[in-house]
């Protein structure tokens, strides 16, 4: 056998045995370029991000990722994730996100209260009272004067995501994922980095 047999083999395995992390986000540009960068400054987990589409309900995001782990079961290490904000969602469509993860306790939830760039945000700052979707976007221009929805000007470290993971922490008023939706100004999303520092 080949050594470069033998190479591919041995990269094969290792990809087999990452961890993988299954995810859906609502949004279909912030989020997913968001994910992208975080996916470079964690290579030993392997992120499937679905692809996004018109139907950003919670009942379709379910249901999206339903489908998918039909076809490919969670195993091991593995884990899914929703991410959206609460935006305007009645109680029964908050209700078919909280019924999926408890579920399965290896689902979760990112849920960003007004939005998910209130989770960019948060590499800068504390967020303290900032609670409406306009002051987000007003305060996070102070930090990202080219700041798009491509998150152009973003560079991500993991020194910025600890720190929004730290900050979310702390302005988590309920530390329980199960408590859906936080509060305003308020994220989930540290949860997964979290996560990502585990494995």
């Amino acid at each position: 056998m080949s050594t470069k047999h033998n190479r591919f083999q041995r990269e094969h395995d290792t990809k087999r045995y990452r961890p993988r992390i299954v995810i859906v986000t609502e949004g279909r540009v912030t989020e997913p370029a968001y994910l992208r960068r975080l996916q470079m400054l964690y290579p030993d987990v392997y992120m499937v991000l679905l692809p996004s589409n018109t139907q950003s309900a919670p009942y379709y995001l379910i249901k999206r990722i339903k489908e998918y782990l039909d076809r490919a079961p969670l195993e091991g290490r593995d884990r899914a994730w929703v991410i959206l904000d609460v935006d305007q969602w009645p109680a029964t469509q908050i209700d078919v996100i909280r019924m999926w993860q408890n579920r399965d306790k290896r689902h979760a939830v990112g849920m960003s209260n007004p939005n998910f760039e209130y989770w960019v945000l948060l590499h800068f700052e504390s967020g303290a009272g900032i609670l409406t979707q306009e002051h987000v976007n007003r305060v996070l221009q102070r930090h990202l004067p080219q700041y798009t929805k491509h998150l152009d000007g973003l560079v991500l470290t993991r020194e910025l995501v600890h720190r929004a993971a730290t900050h979310a922490r702390n302005r988590h008023r309920t530390h329980d994922t199960d408590e859906l939706p936080p509060p305003a100004g308020n994220t989930t999303m540290y949860l997964l980095v979290e996560g990502l520092d585990e494995r």
